[in-house]
C-alpha cells in the first residue's frame, strides 16, 4: 500500500488503446485525480502486446480523442510517447522514456484489476517494478490479486471507481452500424462522427 509521504508529485500513467476515448476512460482519470495523482498521463498505446490486431481508429485520431476527452481536466497529459514506437507497446519503455523526460516524484502505472493476472507476465516486470507501483481501479466482478506473488502484491495501491457501464467495442460496434451510442464524451463524439470513424466500408 502506498504511503503519505512518497515524494511529489505523484504522477500516475494511464496506457491503452483509448479505440475511442469514452466515458468509463474519464472515469478512471477522474478516479486517479481523486484518489491523489498530482498528473495522469494518458498514454494511447500503438497497440498492446495482449492484443492481435491493430485498432481501430488510426493513431492520430486516437491521440486526438485523448484531448478532447480530457479537456477541462486539470492534472492531465496526453503523451504520444507510444505512437512514436513500432507497435506493439510495452510499459517498459513508456515508462523509461517519460521518466527520462521528467524526473522527480513518485510514478504509478494505472491498470484495471481485471488485468492482474497476466501483470507477472509483462516484459522486464522486475525493471518495471522497480520504477513504479501500480494504481489498481477496482471494477466489480473482476478478480482481485488472489495468488499473485507477494513481490508484485506489495506494489499494488487500490484505486475506488464508480462502475460505469460503457465499452470500446459496444461503441465500436454501434457505430459501424451506423448509431449514434452513448458513452462518448461529446467532443469525442462529435469528432467521430465528422471523420467517419469506424463506419462500415461502403
Amino acid at each position: 500500500m502506498r504511503t503519505a509521504d512518497l515524494p511529489r508529485p505523484w504522477q500516475v500513467i494511464y496506457g491503452g488503446s483509448f479505440d475511442p476515448f469514452h466515458a468509463g476512460h474519464r472515469a478512471v482519470v477522474d478516479a486517479l485525480l481523486a484518489w491523489g495523482a498530482d498528473t495522469v498521463w494518458v498514454v494511447p498505446a500503438a497497440r498492446s502486446p495482449f492484443k492481435s490486431e491493430a485498432p481501430g481508429a488510426p493513431d492520430q485520431d486516437r491521440l486526438r480523442m485523448c484531448h478532447l476527452g480530457t479537456r477541462g481536466m486539470n492534472g492531465v497529459q496526453v503523451s504520444a510517447v507510444d505512437l512514436a514506437r513500432p507497435a506493439p507497446s510495452y510499459a517498459v519503455d513508456t515508462i523509461r522514456e517519460l521518466q527520462e523526460a521528467h524526473s522527480g516524484g513518485s510514478w504509478w502505472w494505472a491498470i484495471g484489476d481485471e488485468h492482474l493476472p497476466t501483470l507477472a507476465d509483462w516484459r522486464a516486470m522486475d525493471w518495471v517494478a522497480g520504477r513504479v507501483r501500480f494504481a489498481v481501479v477496482g471494477r466489480p466482478g473482476h478478480p482481485t490479486a488472489g495468488e499473485m506473488p507477494k513481490a508484485l502484491s506489495d506494489y499494488l495501491d487500490p484505486v475506488s471507481m464508480s462502475p460505469v457501464a460503457v465499452s470500446a467495442t459496444s461503441i465500436r460496434a454501434a457505430l459501424t452500424a451506423g448509431d449514434d451510442p452513448e458513452g462518448l464524451p461529446e467532443p469525442v463524439r462529435r469528432w467521430i462522427m465528422e471523420r467517419g470513424l469506424y463506419r462500415s466500408p461502403a
